[in-house]
């Protein structure tokens, strides 16, 4: 929609706890939209009213009227999200995210005419043409099977509703598939519905002034040739290629031959360097300011993770090592950096805490207890804990007893091997789930 600045807009949607085979069906209790930045990256909540005056329904449609006159001209983003009545943990129960964009123009200026391909929207953690939790689709997205449509009286196309998070394969175990269009459930420990909760909200953006020319989607294409649709991975690693986020290989190497698309390669078994996490956590975070300072003695301004490093130090998000502790890292007076080592790899706890911090998570330790070699106390246990309140379903364990050396205990708790060295196919996973829960990309080639 495009509206002149300081001309009121109508945001309307629907708040849905009623579809099929949700176990947790409740009367709504609240709407709340955001301008541009999401409630993870620190964006301030707006209230909506419900459209019949009160809450009292398990499926309520709600409005509320954006002034644009502090709102700068160019395009910005409304995200919307609803809630039950119902805590869980101790936590309210927000919905998914959804949202539709709002093209402001200069007073007097002229209509602009949305290209085909939107352009990427700065501080959001999605681009913007692909429809996830996290995501803003555009005003016409392609058709989705799609059960809620957006009320009021906007002119254009209801924005599609999420569909659930796809299933742990035999790979790990631990959160099974839910059947409802938000999240898996918990895996054995973890308590029932937390955080992401079982609401789903549809945003149509009523116009104040005539609407505007619609835009359409760009499809992805992008494709790897060893990693198909059913792959274990599949539905991540495209999540985050076609966002950006990470690539593959050119085929025609040793082992790798082109097919008839010559798609490249992902090697979704290699390991993950740390300088490759900081890189892939950054962007999906959203994380894009400039730095000039030096953190690390081995990352230099200019080098090829230096940006993305700088990113997550200043937020504490990473860390690295002292000098002078392997001798192979000398002090280097007077600033005697630490190093930050972005050539090793990563371990799958490690990850847990760059993740969990990245997305804001900052919960007082869980009393969760849900693998058994991640006990209360233990270096990962609240960075794993926390990830799974707020994401159920990001990611699974291994089941006890198939391996001699993880036996079972007395509540049967799967086992994460925190330990373990981190894989490309993993690691497109757990931070497709954190930071793009229910990620879907448009039709394949």
């Amino acid at each position: 929609m495009t509206v002149t600045q300081g001309t009121a807009s109508q945001l309307t949607g629907i708040i849905n706890y009623n579809w099929t085979s949700n176990s947790y069906s409740q009367n709504v209790a609240a709407a709340e939209y955001y301008i541009d930045t999401p409630p993870w990256a620190g964006g301030t909540a707006i209230a909506m009213t419900a459209t019949d005056g009160n809450f009292n329904s398990v499926t309520e449609a709600v409005q509320a009227t954006v002034d644009t006159t502090p709102l700068a001209p160019g395009r910005h983003i409304l995200l919307v999200r609803g809630r039950g009545v119902n805590d869980y943990s101790g936590f309210h129960s927000w919905g998914p995210i959804t949202g539709v964009f709002l093209d402001v123009l200069p007073n007097g200026g002229p209509t602009n005419t949305p290209t085909n391909t939107p352009p990427t929207v700065p501080a959001t953690n999605t681009p913007t043409w692909t429809p996830t939790n996290t995501s803003v689709p555009t005003n016409t997205p392609p058709t989705v099977p799609a059960t809620n449509t957006a009320t009021g009286t906007s002119t254009n196309t209801p924005v599609a509703t999420n569909t659930s998070v796809p299933t742990n394969t035999s790979v790990t175990t631990g959160t099974p598939a839910a059947t409802n269009t938000v999240g898996a459930t918990n895996t054995p420990g973890t308590p029932a519905a937390t955080n992401t909760p079982d609401a789903t909200a549809t945003t149509g953006a009523a116009t104040a002034t005539p609407s505007g020319p619609t835009v359409t989607p760009t499809v992805c294409t992008l494709e790897f040739a060893d990693v198909l649709p059913g792959n274990t991975f599949y539905p991540y690693i495209k999540c985050l290629a076609c966002r950006n986020i990470i690539n593959g290989y050119p085929c025609g190497g040793t082992g790798e031959p082109c097919n008839g698309n010559n798609d490249p390669y992902f090697r979704p078994s290699n390991s993950v360097t740390r300088g490759q996490l900081s890189k892939v956590v950054s962007q999906s975070a959203g994380f894009s300011e400039p730095h000039t300072t030096q953190t690390f003695e081995d990352v230099l301004p200019g080098s090829t993770f230096y940006d993305y490093v700088e990113r997550l130090a200043s937020r504490g998000v990473m860390g690295g090592y002292p000098c002078g502790v392997d001798p192979s890292e000398s002090c280097i007076a007077p600033e005697n950096r630490p190093y930050f080592r972005p050539s090793a790899s990563t371990t799958r706890g490690q990850l847990t805490k760059i993740v969990s911090n990245a997305a804001g998570f900052t919960d007082p330790d869980p009393a969760t207890f849900t693998f058994t070699d991640v006990p209360a106390g233990s270096t990962f246990h609240v960075y794993v804990e926390r990830l799974l309140l707020n994401r159920p379903g990001v990611m699974g364990g291994y089941p006890c007893g198939v391996d001699p050396t993880e036996p079972c205990d007395a509540q049967q708790r799967p086992y994460f091997r925190p330990n373990a060295t981190l894989s490309r196919g993993q690691t497109s996973k757990i931070v497709a789930n954190t930071f793009f829960p229910n990620c879907q990309t448009f039709a394949n080639r």
